[in-house]
């Protein structure tokens, strides 16, 4: 076998799935020593020989300083690699929570801080999480259309808001006092309880029909916690359903598309100065 530069780590060998020679996702390679490297190196599948994780990117000079051991998949139990936009980490089977934890969180934040998006979960798992600066979400996983892009699908299960704290700081960024994005009223009834506070945030709700909605920001409104917690818990508002929040999802996107665009321009300028 060939020195391939990942040291003791085979992880790749068991997460990915390998057309050229009918190896499933999730299973380990026929031709891999687990712990040493590839039984075939010189003669490996031409999709092994262009593969190269963050981690390996990293120790050739991609990002900067090259990530620390403790982030190497095998130890963090995460393969993370690029798709677009968006880092793929698939974690080990055994280990379907790593990503959230330890060094493999610590690489989300970092790719999430830096305007990429991450699709984490197990190898061939239908369904994974998605994570961006605004939400952490439960997507299903669907196959790649005609132009090999892959379709996301809402499960309607758990679902981790960060959104309103990225928005309010935007939105004093830009040296405003209120933002308002929906001021429709319930889907079934036209009813438009309200409104509620949530810190900066402002909702709407139906008291009939136990939805809740959001109608937008108001940095001008003084907020007592604890009447605001108080107020929360009599009107039942955690156990309401959260409607249109892909659309309002897609309203913050563009309020946070310019600022992650220019994120992203000056980390490749970076990169870029660092290759010459």
């Amino acid at each position: 076998m060939t020195d391939n530069a990942c040291g003791s780590c085979t992880a790749c060998c068991r997460v990915y799935s390998i057309s050229e020679i009918g190896k499933p996702a999730g299973q380990w390679c026929e031709h891999c020593a687990v712990g040493k490297g590839c039984k075939i190196y010189e003669k490996r599948p031409w999709k092994c020989v262009e593969f190269e994780c963050l981690w390996l990117h990293s120790q050739h000079g991609g990002f900067g300083n090259p990530m620390p051991d403790e982030m190497r998949p095998d130890r963090c139990k995460v393969v993370f690699s690029p798709l677009d936009d968006t880092f793929i980490a698939l974690c080990m089977p055994g280990s379907p929570d790593a990503w959230r934890k330890g060094a493999g969180r610590k690489v989300v934040d970092w790719l999430v801080g830096n305007g990429y998006r991450v699709l984490a979960g197990l190898p061939g798992a239908p369904t994974k999480t998605f994570i961006d600066r605004f939400c952490e979400r439960e997507v299903h996983v669907g196959e790649p259309d005609e132009t090999g892009k892959i379709r996301l699908t809402p499960t309607g299960g758990r679902y981790a808001n960060a959104m309103t704290d990225d928005i309010v700081e935007r939105v004093r960024e830009m040296g405003l006092q209120q933002v308002w994005v929906d001021s429709r009223g319930c889907p079934h009834c036209g009813a438009k309880d309200g409104p509620a506070w949530i810190g900066d945030s402002v909702w709407h709700y139906c008291a009939k029909h136990r939805v809740k909605w959001l109608a937008g920001w108001d940095l001008t409104h003084v907020v007592d916690k604890v009447e605001q917690e108080r107020r929360y818990k009599e009107l039942g508002l955690g156990g309401f359903e959260h409607i249109r929040r892909d659309e309002v999802e897609a309203l913050a996107v563009q309020v946070e598309k310019a600022a992650a665009d220019n994120r992203l321009a000056d980390l490749m300028r970076q990169l870029e100065m660092k290759d010459h």
